[in-house]
C-alpha cells in the first residue's frame, strides 16, 4: 500500500510529539493508581481494591472500543483520533478531581477508558501504519523508546504533586497539561494521510471478509503475554516480599523494570532492525519466561537478573505487538487488525492483577510463578509453531 511518508524532519517531530503524548497518556491513566490509590481511598472513604478496580474497568471499556477506533484510523487517519484522546483524558481527570464517592469516580474512569482506547499504543501504531505503511516499523520502535520513560517521569511527578497539593489538584494539573500541551502537539504535528480513491473500498471489503487465521494466533500470543505482564507489574513487589526480600530492596528491583524495557528497545533499534519481527517476538517471550523462572529461588541477585531479563523481554514484545501484524498482515487495515488484537489484550490486562493476587495469597509465590510461566509457555508455542517468519509482499 503506497503512502506519503513524512519528511525526515517531520518524522522526527512526529515521533517526538507522539512519544511525549504517550508518556502523558500512560502516566495519567495506567500508572496513576500506583501513586494515588491510597490518598483517593482515604478521601472517598473506601478500600484501595475498590479504587484500583476502576483501572480494570477502564481497560475493559478501552478493549470494547478498540476495534472501532482502529477502523476509524484506517479510514480517516489518526490526527483527530489522537487529538480526541487529549480531550477525553482531560475530561476524565477533571471529573475524577470532583469525585466524592465511587459512582463519580468510576464515571471518570469510564471516560478515561475511552481516552485510553484512542490514545495509547494501539492508536499510535495504527496512525504510524496509516501514514507510512510498511515503512512504519522503525517509527513504532522510536515511539516505544520515548514512551518507555512513562513510569520514570510519572511516578515522581505524581508523588510530588500529591504530597504538595493533594490528589484532586494533581488530576486537574494533569488535565491542564493534556489541554495545553498534548492537544496542540497532536493537532500541529500529526499529519492527515494522503487520500486514495481505492482505500475506502479496500477497508469496507476487508471489514466483512473472513478473518485471516494468523490474526487469531497473533492476538492469542499478545493476550497471553499481556496477562502475565499486567499481573507481574501489579504484584511484583508483593511477590518479591513473599520471598523475604526487604521492602526497600523489592522497590529498588521493581524500579529496574522500566529502564530494562528501554535498553532492550534501544538494542532492538540498533541491532534488530534487519531481523524478522516474528523472531523478535520469539526472543521477547523467551526472555520473559527466563526472567519469570529466575524469580523462583527468591535470591536477591537472581531476582535482579530476573527483573532485568523480564523487563527486556517485555520491552521488545511491546514493539512486536505493532510490527508483527504490520509485517504478517500488511499495512492495509492495520488499525482494524490492531484494534481486534487490542480487545482481548486489554481484557487480559484488566483481569490479571486481581486473579494473580488471589493465586499469590492462596497458593503462594512458587505456584504463581509456575502458572504464569506456563501461560507464557503456551505463548512461546504459538510464536514458534503458528507464526511463520516470512516476509509477504508489502501491500
Amino acid at each position: 500500500m503506497s503512502t506519503a511518508a513524512p519528511t525526515t524532519r517531520q518524522h522526527a517531530t512526529l515521533i517526538g510529539s507522539m512519544g511525549c503524548n504517550q508518556i502523558l497518556a500512560w502516566g495519567s491513566t495506567f500508572y496513576l493508581p500506583a501513586v494515588l490509590a491510597e490518598p483517593v481511598s482515604r478521601s472517598l472513604n473506601t478500600s484501595v481494591p475498590a479504587v484500583v478496580g476502576a483501572l480494570s474497568w477502564s481497560l475493559l471499556v478501552a478493549g470494547i472500543c478498540a476495534p472501532v477506533v482502529g477502523r476509524t484510523i484506517d479510514k480517516h487517519g489518526g490526527k483527530w483520533v489522537l487529538a480526541s484522546s487529549s480531550l477525553l483524558l482531560a475530561l476524565g481527570l477533571i471529573t475524577m478531581s470532583f469525585a466524592s464517592g465511587l459512582f463519580v469516580y468510576y464515571i471518570a474512569w469510564t471516560v478515561l477508558g475511552l481516552g485510553m482506547a484512542v490514545g495509547l499504543y494501539d492508536a499510535g501504531f495504527a496512525t504510524l501504519g496509516r501514514l507510512m505503511g510498511a515503512r512504519a516499523r522503525g517509527s513504532m520502535t522510536g515511539l516505544t523508546l520515548i514512551a518507555g520513560f512513562a513510569s520514570t517521569v510519572a511516578w515522581p511527578f505524581l508523588a510530588s504533586m500529591d504530597a504538595s497539593h493533594g490528589w484532586q489538584t494533581t488530576c486537574r494539573v494533569l488535565a491542564l497539561i493534556h489541554l495545553a500541551v498534548g492537544l496542540p502537539l497532536h493537532l500541529l504535528t500529526v499529519p492527515l494521510p494522503t487520500p486514495r480513491a481505492t482505500e475506502s473500498a479496500k477497508i469496507a471489503k476487508a471489514s466483512y471478509a473472513p478473518a485471516d487465521p494468523r490474526l487469531a494466533w497473533i492476538a492469542l500470543l499478545f493476550t497471553l503475554h499481556a496477562f502475565v505482564m499486567s499481573a507481574l507489574a501489579v504484584n511484583l513487589i508483593a511477590l518479591l516480599r513473599s520471598h523475604e526480600i526487604s521492602a526497600a530492596m523489592a522497590v529498588t528491583l521493581g524500579a529496574l523494570m522500566g529502564p530494562s524495557q528501554v535498553v532492550a528497545r534501544l538494542l532492538e533499534y540498533a541491532f534488530g532492525r534487519s531481523a524478522h519481527p516474528v523472531w523478535i517476538a520469539r526472543l521477547g517471550i523467551l526472555a520473559c519466561i527466563v526472567g519469570l523462572l529466575a524469580l523462583g529461588p527468591g535470591m536477591v541477585m537472581l531476582s535482579l537478573i530476573a527483573v532485568i531479563t523480564f523487563g527486556g523481554g517485555n520491552g521488545i514484545m511491546t514493539i512486536a505487538r505493532g510490527t508483527v501484524p504490520l509485517t504478517l498482515l500488511g499495512s492495509t487495515n492495520l488499525g482494524m487488525h490492531l484494534g481486534l488484537i487490542a480487545r482481548p489484550v486489554l481484557v487480559a490486562q484488566a483481569v490479571a492483577p486481581m486473579a494473580c493476587a488471589y493465586i499469590l495469597v492462596q497458593l503462594g509465590p512458587n505456584w504463581l510463578i509456575w502458572i504464569m510461566a506456563g501461560i507464557l509457555g503456551i505463548g512461546a508455542l504459538v510464536a514458534f509453531t503458528k507464526l511463520r517468519a516470512f516476509t509477504p509482499s508489502l501491500a
